[in-house]
């Protein structure tokens, strides 16, 4: 099951269109019809639309800012002048309080006055000039004659100078060129020249082509992959791709290229060609954009010397790139095959030091999991440590008033934030809650802390997990307790026990985290619906009569998701990875893969191999979140077991 929380526009359109054919006009359709407006171009907005929205939201205090925005709106749809235009929009209401409705006034501006170049005057371009200085990708997107011509309109202003250096630093910057025409405005700069020469005009569309080009050659690896015919194709076939990759290298040379050969890697990693990995490896190294990858490239050299049984070459490895002497600034997988490459020279204790290292250095994650699970099984002094690291107490905490002021300050924001979740309007959803984020009051974690717990109250828990990733990624928060059970709320646990019992409580959670971040409102782009995300012609399996409504009801899509997990389990004897894999990827799926790729004695080294990058990360993420749950279990049974014990002090 295959969850996506990004905007459904089209869901609400379609609830829309029920309104707009006679159906009352509740508070309902005037929240679409906000979400509506919001994702569509000035041009096709209608005039009576924008009336109906500002005079609705007037009398609403809390979407007082959306009454001002469709009133800014329909004042810009209104002019009867491109310059009238151009003013309104330079001169947007300084009483919209939420920077988002800001910005989308000034990007709807913005691609209204791109399609409408010919006719801004010079008079009008200053303005005009400052809306594509936000928005130049806007500007950029397809540049030709008519762009030439505004530029060339301009060229003898100082505003029309400072836009043109600032196209040509982002070209620059981007290594990009744009059309023939578009370019010759730029060959007088001997660096824009350069790239000229060695990218030709449109490098962009060059690019595409190129990458399009080699992924046609990888295809057939791909398709043979795991089957009888997949030696003699790769015999054949795979010669051509590192031969491209040197040929085409001045236009390959980016990070989708990168993110492309690293699929590449993962696919020869699992069908055991480690030479061919190190050579393409080698070819990669010449490529400057790797550079933001490069954690991943030594993990890859690693994985085909522990794959070939060399680990003298992998121990070789790691003491040439300094790896042990950057130990904590890598990603946590590099980190736990580096301490489980060393384990045989090295030894047991030293093992267990760098796995310690790498849970305090990425807590949080699969492999830090993973290790501490480890150290619970083999290293029980380590384990404790790791324990107490995962516990330790509040480092910034917030006083009861800090608690009612954020409360106040955020109360308008939250409610407008539930009713876009309820409507499904994400693109809302998301820039409400980034503008509470934004407004950042006191110590930094304890307002992180303060904003967690409130989303935590309004079930906004995938923003929750957002941000509080983020500001650790960032180092701007540290750390402890709070984040772990922030991180790892248990919503409908009650319910979940009350309906099985032949299957671990964590296990659901931990799925349904991952799924639907206990949203049960949730629905996927291709259909699934719900906490659990049950597809509905999965769920007809169980129920016949079931309906995509009645999925919505979370006691329902529970018993029916936990219905289809039951079956799975069964059906896999328990082996989790298999159970999860097919839970997202299809059983027809993962019973062919347990025929050619999951075949490993050790199941960490099959879950490094599953075909499907989405499922091989949710197979990870699921066993990490068990992990914490089982941890915070723990944790709770100690905490009411020392609050059952009568004080010594108690006569």
């Amino acid at each position: 099951m295959r969850y996506f929380f990004y905007s459904s526009l089209t869901l609400m359109l379609m609830s829309y269109s029920n309104f707009s054919h006679g159906a009352i006009k509740d508070d309902s359709y005037y929240k679409i019809l906000i979400s509506k407006i919001f994702n569509t171009n000035l041009k096709k907005i209608k005039k009576n639309e924008l009336t109906e929205v500002s005079k609705y939201f007037k009398k609403q205090k809390n979407f007082k800012d959306y009454s001002l925005w469709a009133k800014n709106l329909e004042v810009i749809i209104k002019s009867k002048s491109l310059s009238l235009k151009i003013k309104n929009c330079s001169e947007i209401d300084t009483e919209i309080s939420l920077s988002f409705l800001i910005d989308n006034i000034s990007k709807k501006c913005a691609n209204y006055l791109k399609k409408n170049l010919k006719e801004i005057s010079l008079t009008d371009s200053q303005k005009a000039v400052e809306l594509f200085l936000k928005w130049p990708q806007i500007y950029l997107f397809k540049a030709d004659k008519k762009e030439k011509d505004f530029l060339n309109k301009i060229s003898k202003t100082e505003h029309g100078q400072h836009f043109k250096s600032a196209i040509l630093d982002i070209f620059l910057t981007d290594k990009k060129t744009p059309s023939p025409e578009f370019s010759s405005s730029f060959l007088n700069d001997s660096r824009f020249k350069k790239m000229h020469t060695l990218l030709g005009d449109r490098s962009t569309q060059k690019e595409k082509e190129a990458l399009r080009s080699l992924k046609r050659k990888i295809k057939p690896l791909y398709d043979s992959g795991g089957s009888s015919k997949f030696e003699s194709v790769f015999k054949k076939k795979y010669s051509l791709i590192p031969k491209n990759l040197e040929e085409k290298k001045f236009l390959l040379d980016r990070k989708n290229t990168i993110k492309e050969m690293f699929n590449l890697l993962a696919f020869l990693a699992r069908n055991k060609k480690n030479k061919e990995s190190r050579a393409l490896l080698e070819i990669l190294d010449t490529y400057t954009s790797i550079e933001q990858k490069r954690a991943d490239a030594h993990f890859y050299y690693l994985w085909s010397y522990l794959q070939d049984g060399d680990l003298k070459q992998a121990e070789k490895y790691i003491k040439d790139k300094h790896i042990l002497e950057n130990f904590e600034k890598f990603p946590s997988r590099l980190q736990f095959w580096t301490a489980k490459i060393l384990k045989k020279s090295k030894g047991e204790d030293f093992k267990n030091s760098l796995l310690v290292k790498l849970i305090k250095s990425n807590p949080i994650s699969y492999y830090g999991s993973v290790a501490a699970l480890e150290l619970k099984e083999k290293d029980q002094k380590s384990y404790k440590e790791v324990e107490n690291f995962y516990l330790k107490p509040s480092l910034s905490t917030y006083s009861q008033t800090d608690y009612l002021n954020f409360s106040t300050l955020a109360s308008s924001t939250l409610e407008r934030a539930n009713q876009w979740s309820k409507l499904s309007a994400n693109t809302l959803l998301f820039n409400e809650v980034n503008e509470l984020i934004e407004k950042n009051e006191g110590s930094f974690d304890s307002f992180t802390k303060l904003i967690s717990l409130k989303l935590h109250e309004n079930g906004l828990f995938l923003h929750t997990f957002r941000l509080l990733y983020q500001k650790m990624e960032a180092k701007e928060i540290s750390y402890d307790k709070d984040l772990l059970y922030a991180l790892f709320p248990s919503p409908y646990k009650k319910e979940i026990e009350g309906l099985t019992a032949s299957i671990d409580s964590k296990i659901i959670m931990s799925l349904i985290r991952q799924e639907s971040s206990f949203n049960p409102f949730a629905r996927s782009p291709v259909g699934a619906l719900g906490l659990m995300q049950m597809m509905p012609y999965t769920a007809k399996r169980f129920d016949k009569k079931i309906t995509k409504e009645k999925l919505k009801d979370y006691k329902t899509n529970l018993k029916l998701g936990l219905t289809y997990f039951i079956e799975l389990n069964d059906r896999y004897k328990g082996n989790l990875t298999s159970i999860l894999s097919a839970y997202n990827a299809g059983e027809r799926r993962i019973d062919n893969w347990r025929k050619t790729y999951l075949i490993s004695t050790n199941p960490l080294v099959n879950i490094e191999h599953i075909p499907f990058n989405e499922t091989r990360q949710y197979v990870k993420l699921i066993s990490r979140n068990k992990f914490f749950y089982s941890l915070i279990e723990k944790d709770l049974k100690s905490t009411r077991s020392l609050a059952s014990k009568p004080s010594k002090n108690k006569k």
